[in-house]
């Protein structure tokens, strides 16, 4: 077989997720933060996957920890989830409202509220993962504009976020072959 043909069969089968390292300020620390999707190009229907993740590699704890998203409006939320070492946690979260960016609509999932209900600070060798689901059914491009993460560490405070990511949703390919058309009156 072929390079090629292994590679196609390869991508084929295997659903390919795209991501980014986000850019975090101030920079000069050992931490990450990665913005992923598991694709640029969904059909009407489909679930767009958006996954961010945030890694602590640096001898202090995160404290303050919260996302926003600024989701297209013709987007549904149908599933959010956060977990921290793969384990899930509760946090809390705001249903999407209208946002300062024309057609869309903002969310925040707040991690760690040190002096509210949820308190989950990010320890030294931690990673939280946020996991965004969501249909679309009107065909078009979409801009997810902006995604951002804050929190607190070592007596400052960090900010993370990444470019706008264009969506495109397009109808499903027709995979029903076309009927056999015969001349009845010929028979």
């Amino acid at each position: 077989m072929n390079k090629s043909i292994s590679v196609f069969i390869v991508i084929l089968f295997f659903p390919l997720y795209l991501f980014a390292e986000e850019t975090l300020y101030p920079s000069g620390y050992n931490l990450i933060s990665l913005s992923e999707s598991n694709s640029y190009n969904i059909y009407s229907g489909d679930t767009l996957v958006l996954t961010r993740t945030i890694v602590n590699n640096e001898t202090f704890s995160l404290t303050g920890l919260y996302f926003s998203d600024y989701i297209p409006q013709v987007f549904n939320l149908i599933e959010h989830s956060i977990t921290r070492n793969g384990n899930t946690i509760n946090y809390e979260s705001d249903n999407p409202t209208e946002s300062v960016y024309s057609g869309t609509n903002s969310l925040h999932l707040i991690v760690d509220n040190p002096s509210g209900s949820v308190q989950n600070s990010v320890y030294p060798g931690d990673s939280i993962i946020l996991i965004l689901k969501f249909t679309c059914s009107t065909t078009g491009s979409y801009s997810f504009p902006m995604h951002t993460s804050s929190f607190y560490g070592n007596e400052s405070g960090f900010f993370s976020t990444d470019e706008a990511m264009l969506i495109q949703v397009t109808e499903p390919l027709d995979t029903i072959p076309p009927a056999r058309i015969e001349d009845l009156e010929a028979l």
